[in-house]
């Protein structure tokens, strides 16, 4: 406080103590020392008072602070969407690689974190499989893709993505989708499950369940997947684009299977089966009626079997369940009650 302040304040207090002084009275008889312990008496409680005013505004100011701070923290809460803090590799088939950004090439460990702009490749006939935020992420044969903090890049081979089953019900606007790089156009994904394959000549993305967004340097365009089939776009060397649809299933996605997460009965019921199922073969999955859910959902196929290609093993299932079965109808999986 500088002396402009102090003096102001001062000749405020002055003021003060004479108002009080004229509302006691006549003082023409008192002694002059008895004015003066008047006056400081007066003083004494100006001081009180305003002490206690400065401490009664600091309480509020410092109540109104921690009421806005933790608004602010509920809504960052809410509103920032929380993805896993590290790219973990999950499955591995054959040999992979992996090299840092410094140039330092390592064995691919299965449960090991990947660091940002490593270089993940794998080797022929090998398949690689990774978790990155809420989604997975499976590497084909001779590919190679660099994970950064924010996007992928594949510079070569095919991927297959799948985003979680829960981010299909979220707000896009919340949870940002995925951006895959390319050398000639950028796919991102609104939950859903594609691959993405680059040659020397185009770039394909083939998407079976949602929708995905194609960005090139010339246009931008969208594809979704039909009721029965999966919607293809090619890009060639001009940027082009063709638009065309093929099969969501068969020879051509076998090779997702080779890293996909198994399904082991042991454990698990008829309902628990199914939803791995149509999740792995990116189908919709559906009960004729109540009685064939909660049939499932009560009986359990025989213990100690290991699955891991989704269509292949409705036949083995079919089989052993006499009170339901299952089969596929264009893009769905429907489970019914025998009668």
């Amino acid at each position: 406080m500088d002396n402009s302040d102090t003096n102001d304040t001062t000749e405020i207090e002055e003021e003060r103590i004479a108002i009080l002084l004229r509302a006691a009275g006549t003082r023409k008889q008192l002694p002059q020392n008895m004015q003066a312990v008047w006056a400081a008496g007066f003083r004494k409680e100006l001081e009180l008072n305003r002490t206690g005013r400065r401490n009664r505004i600091y309480k509020i100011a410092t109540l109104c602070a921690t009421v806005v701070l933790s608004l602010a923290v509920v809504v960052s809460y809410i509103r920032t969407p929380v993805f896993p803090s590290s790219i973990v590799v999950l499955r591995s088939h054959g040999e992979s690689s992996i090299a840092s950004e410094e140039g330092e090439v390592k064995q691919v460990l299965i449960g090991q974190t990947i660091e940002d702009r490593s270089l993940l490749s794998t080797a022929k006939n090998s398949h690689l499989s990774i978790q990155y935020r809420n989604y997975t992420i499976r590497m084909n044969a001779d590919t190679h893709l660099q994970v950064l903090e924010n996007h992928l890049r594949l510079r070569s081979g095919q991927i297959y993505v799948s985003s979680a089953p829960e981010s299909k019900f979220t707000n896009t606007a919340e949870i940002p989708g995925l951006s895959i790089h390319t050398p000639l156009a950028t796919i991102t994904d609104i939950g859903t499950q594609f691959t993405v394959d680059v040659t020397d000549n185009n770039v394909t993305s083939v998407v079976r369940e949602g929708v995905i967004q194609v960005n090139t340097e010339k246009t931008r365009t969208s594809a979704k997947a039909a009721v029965d089939m999966a919607r293809k776009i090619v890009i060639d060397e001009d940027q082009r684009i063709v638009n065309s649809t093929v099969s969501a299933h068969g020879d051509s996605w076998d090779w997702i299977y080779e890293v996909a997460e198994p399904f082991q009965t042991t454990g698990h019921n008829y309902y628990d089966y199914f939803v791995w199922c149509a999740a792995e073969a990116g189908l919709t999955l559906e009960f004729e009626n109540q009685a064939a859910k909660r049939t499932a959902q009560l009986d359990r196929p025989n213990g100690g079997e290991t699955f891991v290609h989704p269509l292949k093993s409705l036949e083995s299932i079919n089989t052993s369940m006499p009170d339901f079965s299952a089969k596929v109808i264009g893009n769905t999986l429907l489970v019914s009650k025998n009668k």
